[in-house]
């Protein structure tokens, strides 16, 4: 900040309350309740590495990949699968974008005995088509931390018991 000779000051009323100690790794989160996600972009299911837990870009048709973040050489079949999502939700009258990671979307695909992490993208995708769903999420991170209940569209179910 710069002064001159022409700069005036007036007494701030604002009073700013001081954040100590535990008040500032508090996270904030939130339990909110939602009929269904208005919509679901850029799901990606991909590999990860063991060690370092980053995305394997590229896979091979071989037993051992080999890390580029880290340079951990592994075993490709107990590599783990990770995902995200964004999910578009209606919360008290405003539209937010919410992301989900791995845990989160896992916890979504546990309504239905049908659909995991393996499975392709739109069959994942297919089973967003959840109603009534009831889930924490962090504000400052827009992160969908928990889901508490959920449940599958009747429809949905119709639809896929071909696939039983």
């Amino acid at each position: 900040m710069t002064t001159t000779i022409s700069t005036t000051f007036k007494k701030a009323e604002v009073q700013l309350k001081s954040l100590q100690g535990p008040v500032l790794l508090e996270t904030p989160e939130k339990e909110v309740s939602v009929k269904m996600f208005k919509f679901v972009n850029k799901l990606s299911v991909f590999v990860a590495c063991k060690a370092c837990k980053r995305k394997i870009s590229e896979i091979a048709h071989i037993k051992y990949t080999k890390c580029k973040s880290c340079g951990v050489r592994q075993h490709q079949v107990e590599c783990n699968r990770d995902a995200s999502v964004q999910l578009k939700v209606e919360i008290e009258g405003n539209k937010v974008w919410l992301t989900a990671f791995t845990d989160t979307i896992n916890e979504l695909l546990s309504v239905s005995s049908e659909v995991c992490l393996s499975s392709d993208s739109d069959t994942i995708e297919e089973l967003m088509d959840l109603k009534d769903i009831k889930f924490m999420y962090n504000v400052n991170r827009s992160v969908i931390t928990k889901v508490l209940t959920a449940s599958v569209d009747d429809e949905l179910v119709q639809d896929n018991s071909f696939l039983a």
